[in-house]
């Protein structure tokens, strides 16, 4: 969903995409010329859930949703921006297709918008019936579970991935409570090249001891409600 030019088709060629999703005019081009009619559109169309279902089951939903309303650069109208309430749109697409994993990723800005976007949109992930609210701000990592999905985000940097730029951005990880653990997904870093910067900011972890150091647990009862840091 939100589908650009199709980065995660390029990144996982091997992968089986079954379909994409976006509007906008040029990346709709380069969809149907790498994709065919695999482009399923405007997500927010009475139809849409109908139309990713129709593809069946699916293991893996990559979502990159609009950045505009959570970017520091930007006006910052968060959830109340059309853009950024696509956010919650997302979680009803997953609630209704129910993806073995979810994979999203936003601008850094996300974390520290006014009305906690980042709260609501976790808490609807998991299925927690009121945003989550820490105690100290967001931290760069950290994993909440709830009664519907267990979910995991982070912070990470592009340059220590292959692409020479600097481009930070909060990959969420999320999964059925009877699924895969997504901080085994998002924490995980052995065997996985990357190098560290000659110096670091106070207070940064490694990338190792992140899931300990920088990492932050709610638990969601059973009945959703508040969150508790644990």
């Amino acid at each position: 969903m939100f589908s650009g030019i199709g980065a995660p088709e390029v990144a996982l060629p091997e992968i089986d995409w079954k379909w994409c999703a976006d509007v906008e005019k040029f990346p709709s081009r380069v969809l149907g010329e790498r994709h065919g009619s695999m482009n399923l559109g405007d997500v927010t169309a009475p139809d849409f859930i109908d139309k990713a279902q129709a593809f069946g089951p699916i293991d893996l939903l990559v979502a990159g949703s609009p950045c505009q309303a959570f970017s520091v650069a930007g006006h910052r109208r968060s959830l109340e921006d059309a853009r950024g309430n696509l956010t919650l749109r997302l979680v009803e697409v997953v609630d209704a297709i129910q993806p073995g994993t979810l994979l999203w990723e936003n601008v850094p800005g996300v974390l520290s918008t006014s009305d906690n976007a980042f709260g609501c949109f976790l808490a609807a992930l998991v299925g927690a019936d009121d945003a989550i609210v820490p105690e100290r701000g967001w931290t760069n990592a950290g994993m909440v579970s709830g009664p519907r999905r267990n979910a995991a985000w982070r912070i990470l940097d592009a340059q220590y991935f292959g692409l020479a730029q600097r481009r930070k951005r909060v990959f969420v990880v999320a999964c059925p409570r009877n699924g895969v653990d997504p901080s085994e997904i998002l924490f995980e870093c052995e065997g996985v090249p990357r190098h560290s910067p000659p110096r670091r900011e106070a207070g940064e972890g490694t990338a190792a001891d992140v899931a300990e150091r920088a990492g932050i647990g709610f638990e969601v009862g059973p009945r959703g409600g508040g969150a508790t840091l644990t």
